[in-house]
């Protein structure tokens, strides 16, 4: 071989020198927003919803309707002219006990959604864990999980005021007001439990909120009757619970007379339950999940 020859330049020797040469480096990707991580979330929820919708369907439009066609048909013809305390200014028992059936529903499904499906992310199934090690983040995770709870109360509350309106238990225009306050009511709830169940290693404690939370809370918050009734103190500490809250405030949107002296610190304390969840969440899913 002639040492004095010419050498050869291959074409990826020659784009690596002329790529030095030329000093430009490719910059780094730019890095996705917090709300385009969560909707990359909430898709991967939705996608796995398409093969569930169907079972939910009982729970989403069959129970409000059979629940307000029993109360329409059944115990509004016994109980209006006699229970003078419940229907004044409501339009009847039904215009009084459906709105408080939507906020109720509201809550349970805010806690039902923020319950078993995250204790299975982060401990069943763990997927959560599998997410993480993506770009997305824990508080990702825990507002797309969010935002999916937030589509389940749409498609539950919707469907409930849809009933609601059927069998006449709303005449006010101000009905439309009732479907963002029980979401509100139902993220309210579901926040704060969210950031609570993901830290659990085993579900028992599952059971013993349903059971001695949120049972009482739909028994005694003035869904079926109004909470002075109830005996001395314990009327009182109804009155500040978060579901009489919510109660009362849409009850309040359905009677076309809202009482804004009442119904926006009803909203604001709601609020402030979401935030406080909001923010306990962002620490209890990071410690769960980078832990």
């Amino acid at each position: 071989m002639n040492p004095s020859a010419p050498r050869r330049t291959t074409p990826a020797a020659s784009g690596t020198a002329s790529g030095a040469t030329s000093g430009r480096t490719p910059g780094p990707a730019p890095t996705p927003g917090a709300l385009t991580l969560a909707l990359r979330e909430l898709s991967h929820l939705l996608l796995n919803y398409r093969s569930t919708w169907r079972g939910s369907l009982v729970s989403t439009v069959a129970v409000p309707i059979v629940t307000l066609a029993a109360m329409a048909y059944g115990m509004a013809p016994l109980l209006d002219g006699r229970a003078a305390l419940l229907s004044a200014g409501t339009g009847g028992y039904l215009g009084f006990v459906g709105p408080g059936l939507l906020a109720a529903t509201a809550m349970q499904v805010g806690v039902i959604e923020a319950t078993y499906p995250v204790y299975g992310g982060a401990t069943w199934h763990r997927h959560y864990y599998a997410v993480v090690n993506t770009p997305l983040r824990p508080v990702d995770v825990f507002h797309g999980q969010l935002l999916f709870i937030a589509f389940r109360l749409l498609l539950t509350s919707g469907a409930f005021l849809g009933a609601l309106l059927l069998f006449g238990g709303v005449r006010s225009w101000w009905a439309a007001a009732i479907w963002p306050a029980a979401v509100l009511v139902g993220l309210a709830f579901a926040a704060p439990v969210a950031a609570y169940t993901v830290t659990l290693r085993r579900d028992a404690p599952i059971g013993i909120l349903t059971r001695f939370v949120v049972l009482p809370l739909f028994l005694f918050s003035g869904t079926f009757y109004p909470v002075d009734e109830l005996p001395g103190p314990l009327g009182t500490l109804a009155a500040f619970t978060p579901l009489h809250l919510g109660v009362s405030l849409c009850r309040d949107l359905a009677s076309g007379t809202p009482r804004w002296g009442s119904s926006l610190p009803q909203t604001g304390a709601l609020a402030v339950l979401l935030l406080v969840g909001l923010l306990a969440g962002r620490n209890t899913f990071r410690t769960r999940l980078y832990h």
